[in-house]
């Protein structure tokens, strides 16, 4: 398998300035992050398990949004319970909207990084088929995430781990 410029292979985030500055109800905020596969009940359960500052009302702010889809993207490799640890628990320690800001805007740097990483990688194995290319690439992809999961699950905790 060969990996062309052409192949999308980062998930972009929502960009920040495509979420609305204005609350949202449940329905207006499930079409926005459509793509992301997020349903009704895993933001409750979410609300519930207070990952997400609580509502008012029925509506979600900006806020609540942007760390709805925090708690997505990091439960791709790591446990609920690793980011409830990230998440503080005081009302006003982190400005989501400021360090989402902050991700967005390395977002294209880490992308180039990633591909860079599989480019070089997928081609140094001379003496290997590419299907054999394929399957090396894979491999050390997969212990790069193993890696830097693992590097989350201690940042959950304090280090403490």
């Amino acid at each position: 398998m060969k990996i062309s410029k052409d192949m999308n292979l980062w998930e972009k985030p929502i960009v920040s300035s495509k979420i609305p500055e204005i609350d949202l109800y449940m329905d207006q905020l499930l079409s926005l992050t459509s793509e992301k596969e997020v349903t009704k009940t895993m933001i409750n359960n979410y609300s519930k398990e207070h990952l997400i500052k609580p509502l008012k009302g029925k509506k979600y702010s900006k806020e609540q949004i942007i760390q709805i889809l925090f708690i997505m993207n990091l439960k791709q490799n790591i446990p609920l319970s690793d980011i409830k640890g990230l998440m503080p628990q005081q009302e006003d320690a982190v400005d989501y909207r400021k360090v989402y800001d902050f991700c967005e805007a390395e977002d294209g740097r880490l992308s180039e990084a990633a591909e860079e990483f599989v480019n070089r990688h997928i081609k140094c194995g001379e003496d290997l088929s590419e299907d054999e290319q394929a399957l090396a690439a894979a491999m050390m992809l997969s212990s790069c995430c193993k890696y830097f999961k693992n590097i989350c699950e201690k940042l959950s905790d304090g280090g403490d781990k």
